[in-house]
């Protein structure tokens, strides 16, 4: 009997022990998931669940899962506006979702099989292709008035994807049919020019500094990089099956590709180099990759995978190594995604510490530049000042500074300046910093400074 005892205590001694091995390894991998001090929000659309659900970054957490229309395909977020626009293929419509409230505030009925959808730097337009035809759908979202533009002269062209430059001067448009990517006026539609990329091109994507242009040839399994000041392709690379979806880092380093086929997986090019740098499994047998999305910084690439464990897998760049995966609730086909991290739009962290110094006879105002380790890769500023009643002074002057660096600027004093400084005594003198990260969003800090006349 003892001896039974003791192989019964054994057996679940050995089955508590697998028991807190698999609590410890669910606890692994949720703190896998989780990414400290990401902030925001990722949206992510299911299109045969029909709804879209919200997660937190910094938990790896489901913060809601909103209902939308039927075979919800993909989704944008524009935090100025407050407003994440999702494209419901089967409903033709479009479901206008609040940010805040995470419900759906209204409907925008569009033409047929609204599709990718992208929204321009500043937020204030939403363009996505209307795949049942040969137009893109616009949407104003401070109103979320809604117009078409036509993006080929085929009327079973399949226009798949829109894509706004930079300077929300153009649109570049991908048609499936008839192998061809146009250029329109993003005010007026008026198409500017067009081109033929090679065999279904299906994702552009257009350089910051509106050079050129890559494009996912989606049946050559290519990657091509389109000049646009030529309109010829200036390079091309074999990437993988079905390259579809890209994302480019706030560096213009890398480029990141998800392809179609199976298992899931995601590319990334050296765009220096033009070389495939890594490939990134992020699923198992059966899956096939869906849409992805960067963090501002561009660290980490949030990646959608339909299939077996179907959900969102997290992959750190400096890596090229999942570090975790966020289940999508219900499984079902999750498949476009939006990452509305606030340090896109909210500028560099910019510092000024302004302090006034006397070098022998020629008084000047040293300032302290600081760019915080957050900024997206660094801050470009442009230093001003000018004296109070006086005028504006010489010096400051544009610079560069990396994330996490400082500069020292030295703005001298013009004759009229020193007049008064020497009359007064003192002398109020305002500085101005503005800078813009590498995504274009800007912040200005002003500084006052006095500075004291020495003993005469």
């Amino acid at each position: 009997m003892h001896r039974i005892l003791g192989l019964l205590a054994l057996l679940a001694g050995a089955i508590g022990a697998a028991a807190l091995t698999s609590i410890a390894a669910g606890s692994a991998d949720r703190r896998a998931q989780a990414i400290p001090g990401l902030r925001g929000t990722i949206w992510v659309t299911n299109r045969v669940l029909n709804n879209v659900t919200v997660f937190d970054p910094a938990t790896g957490g489901v913060v809601a899962t909103i209902p939308t229309g039927r075979s919800s395909a993909d989704v944008a977020v524009s935090q100025r506006a407050g407003k994440a626009y999702v494209t419901n293929e089967t409903d033709n419509s479009i479901s206008v979702v609040s940010t805040s409230s995470r419900s759906v505030i209204g409907t925008i009925a569009v033409g047929a099989v609204p599709h990718h959808i992208k929204v321009s730097q500043d937020g204030r337009r939403a363009y996505f292709g209307e795949f049942g035809t040969n137009k893109i759908g616009v949407i104003d979202t401070r109103t979320d008035a809604f117009t078409e533009f036509a993006a080929s002269t085929n009327a079973a062209a399949r226009s798949h994807s829109p894509f706004p430059s930079r300077d929300g001067k153009t649109v570049f448009v991908a048609n499936e049919i008839g192998d061809e990517v146009v250029a329109l006026d993003a005010a007026t539609g008026q198409t500017r020019f067009t081109v033929a990329p090679g065999s279904r091109p299906s994702e552009i994507l257009a350089t910051p500094d509106g050079r050129s242009l890559y494009i996912a040839v989606r049946g050559e399994n290519k990657l091509k990089l389109l000049d646009l000041t030529t309109r010829a392709i200036a390079r091309e690379l074999t990437v993988g099956t079905q390259p579809d979806t890209l994302q480019l880092t706030p560096d213009g380093r890398t480029l990141v590709i998800g392809l179609r086929g199976q298992p899931a997986q995601m590319v990334f090019v050296d765009t220096a180099s033009f070389t495939v740098s890594a490939t990134v499994t992020i699923g198992g047998v059966g899956t096939t990759a869906a849409h992805e999305w960067l963090s501002a910084s561009g660290r980490y690439v949030y990646s959608v995978f339909e299939g077996p464990g179907a959900g969102i897998a997290v992959i750190d760049r400096t890596t090229a190594s999942v570090v975790g995966t966020l289940p999508y609730p219900g499984g079902g086909r999750p498949h476009g995604v939006y990452y509305a991290d606030p340090a896109a739009i909210e500028g560099p962290g910019l510092t000024v510490g302004a302090q006034s110094a006397r070098a022998g006879r020629s008084p000047v105002v040293r300032v302290a530049v600081g760019c915080g380790a957050v900024t997206i890769v660094d801050c470009r500023a442009r230093v001003s000042a000018f004296a109070i009643g006086v005028g504006g002074l010489p010096g400051g002057g544009a610079s560069t500074i990396a994330a996490g660096s400082s500069r020292a600027v030295t703005i001298g004093l013009n004759a009229r300046a020193l007049r008064a400084l020497e009359r007064n005594r003192t002398l109020r003198v305002r500085v101005r910093v503005t800078a813009f990260d590498r995504l274009d969003s800007g912040k200005t800090v002003l500084r006052t400074v006095v500075l004291r006349a020495g003993r005469r």
